[in-house]
């Protein structure tokens, strides 16, 4: 029998309640870190690196409460700014946003990949059961990372996080690469063959108003296509504490309430039910 965990996309807020999540299921005895197979897109791949290296995920706090390397300074909801920018393009909106990531005002890709948030992992060798995606710009395809793709940890995670207009494409095998979360936040479907899957997903999924059900659909298929491929799933989103302080979603890049995301992932993981989790 083999265990998957999937993290998805969510910005700082993202990486800092998976964090305070993820370490106090750990603290109750579901230890998410023996995974076989630990897939990250975005926020969730510097979580997922982390773990599958050995390291507390805790100590990733620290990197996500300071202020993000834009101009300005500013975190405002970049979702809702790449789907109007997307809609400028009705033909091909994808285009509109890969175009945007590459004339953005953004720091270089060198001081980007420098962050500490990857940068702490430099020199640590890719784990065994790590595995990240990242959006070819070039060619707008998804690519999977694994410890046999010949790029180095910090450069991989800096690329999976890589929004659009926020921060820059990050070069990896000489083609540049965006953000893994801009297909779907979760690309669960890559977990496909295992027999039990965590999926832990920052924006919520469940319990949704009417006018913001469509908007999850697509992920809650990903998940039924894993179930109904012979899966045991157990999906975790955000209870109600870290919706309001993520403002479902649209604030997630507001790195100044990161230590209470943590907070509230710690607090939800203390009400979770350790039912189906490994």
């Amino acid at each position: 029998m083999t265990n998957a965990l999937v993290l998805g996309a969510g910005g700082p807020l993202g990486i800092a309640w998976q964090a305070g999540l993820i370490s106090e299921l750990g603290s109750r005895g579901a230890d998410l870190s023996t995974a076989d197979f630990v897939l990250g897109s975005s926020a969730g791949s510097v979580v997922g690196a982390t773990l599958a290296a050995g390291r507390d995920p805790r100590g990733l706090v620290e990197h996500v409460s300071v202020p993000l390397p834009v101009p300005g300074g500013g975190a405002g909801d970049i979702f809702a700014e790449l789907s109007a920018l997307a809609a400028t393009r009705p033909d091909n909106p994808l285009a509109a946003i890969v175009d945007h990531a590459f004339v953005a005002d953004t720091v270089d890709e060198a001081a980007w990949v420098k962050q500490p948030l990857f940068a702490s992992l430099a020199g640590v060798p890719w784990p065994a059961t790590f595995h990240c995606v990242a959006v070819d710009a070039s060619s707008s395809s998804l690519h999977l990372f694994h410890t046999g793709s010949g790029a180095d940890l910090p450069s991989v995670l800096a690329a999976s996080c890589a929004v659009p207009g926020m921060f820059p494409p990050v070069t990896l095998n000489g083609e540049p690469h965006i953000d893994g979360g801009l297909f779907s936040p979760l690309n669960a479907q890559l977990a496909v063959g295992h027999d039990r899957i965590v999926i832990i997903s920052c924006f919520p999924l469940t319990d949704l108003p009417e006018q913001m059900a469509p908007v999850a659909q697509g992920q809650l298929s990903e998940v039924e296509g894993l179930r109904g491929a012979g899966s045991q799933v157990r999906l975790i989103d955000p209870d109600q504490e870290f919706r309001e302080i993520s403002e479902w979603g649209a604030a997630v890049m507001d790195s100044s309430r990161a230590v209470r995301a943590f907070e509230a992932g710690v607090n939800q993981a203390g009400r979770l039910d350790l039912e189906g989790l490994y």
